[in-house]
């Protein structure tokens, strides 16, 4: 039998590490999901509803760091996908969306269902390819994972029926996914930033999502300042436990000493955070430096007195071959008194 565009789909999304799709089967979409069962190798979970599958898939992607792909069929099921696509945009999971399309004779008809992709998923995806003829297969195929999972977000293919259960000229299903490059500062930069911690009697650090994988460096570069450690509602995973330095949140959710832990430094820390609530960042009586592997995010919410571009693990693994230690915890200690007098009184109340 001759291997059809749905074939080399699956093929390439199972190479490309995908264990998963969550979805509801139907009409368009059936010939996509029939080369699914053919393949074998990646489960598909059955939802009672597409937006129930596609926060799924987000809380998978965004969890484990691997791609996910969600299905739905032409027109509503697609719809029922914008949402939980937005919020994979937003939250940085890779998504890899199978959208069912109308057949290809019926493109630009006004037909039953049928949406143009582009149009409806620009807000929500980075990449979105309508295959139209099997040739596109393997370039669209490749785009879409490759987005997804090198830019961390949504992407969408949008497949007719006619065109999945056609035979595929070229069956390659190979697919070459680059580690993403470690970015680090400067020397230049990394020294101006030595100078300014040495500079400052006390040091806080506040940290986001940035910090995932650099929960020890965080810990490491805190002990050795004496800083605090505040961190988002992001940051919580990555930096609350095991850090003796951890002073809670600040912001619509915040508690504990951070606030006046980041209000009250000489010099606060911005790691891998994009805090979107300014009202609770301090404002020019604080020097701060933000650290952020996007360079679209240093300095947007609060004015800072240098921004360094770079992943954080590299950065601080870099930056504490040469900052020195300090030695007066006064300003730790209060800040981690006022943690602890915080949990103090939710106890009292549970």
């Amino acid at each position: 039998m001759s291997e059809k565009v749905a074939d080399l789909l699956w093929e390439m999304l199972a190479n490309a590490g995908v264990k998963r799709c969550y979805g509801i089967v139907g009409d368009a979409l059936n010939p996509v999901i029939d080369g699914l069962r053919r393949n074998g190798k990646i489960e598909f979970i059955h939802v009672r509803h597409e937006e129930y599958g596609v926060f799924a898939a987000v809380a998978e992607a965004y969890l484990t760091g691997h791609p996910v792909v969600v299905c739905g069929t032409a027109g509503p099921g697609v719809v029922h996908l914008f949402n939980g696509l937005m919020d994979a945009r937003k939250e940085g999971a890779p998504i890899i969306a199978i959208a069912g399309d109308v057949e290809t004779s019926l493109i630009d008809t006004s037909a039953l269902e049928e949406l143009n992709p582009y149009k409806f998923f620009e807000a929500a995806s980075l990449c979105t390819g309508r295959l139209v003829n099997p040739e596109q297969a393997r370039a669209i195929v490749n785009a879409a994972i490759l987005t997804a999972v090198l830019e961390n977000g949504p992407t969408v293919i949008s497949i007719p029926g006619n065109v999945a259960s056609a035979d595929v000229p070229d069956y390659s299903s190979a697919i070459t996914i680059p580690k993403p490059p470690l970015l680090r500062p400067s020397d230049a930069d990394l020294d101006e930033l030595v100078k300014m911690i040495d500079d400052a009697k006390t040091v806080a650090i506040f940290g986001g999502d940035g910090c995932r994988e650099a929960h020890d460096e965080v810990v490491q570069l805190a002990g050795r300042l004496k800083a605090p450690v505040g961190y988002s509602f992001r940051g919580k995973q990555w930096l609350e436990h095991d850090n003796p330095n951890a002073v809670g949140m600040t912001g619509l959710l915040g508690y504990g000493g951070a606030y006046g832990a980041i209000h009250e430094a000489d010099l606060l820390l911005l790691l891998g955070t994009d805090f979107p609530f300014t009202e609770f960042l301090p404002g020019d009586s604080v020097k701060k430096v933000q650290i952020d592997k996007d360079p679209k995010h240093i300095g947007r919410r609060t004015a800072v007195d240098l921004g360094l571009v770079g992943d954080i693990k590299p950065t601080l693994t870099a930056l504490l071959k040469n900052v020195s230690e300090k030695s007066d915890t006064r300003f730790l200690d209060k800040h981690v008194a006022d943690t602890n007098s915080f949990h103090d009184l939710l106890q009292h109340y549970v």
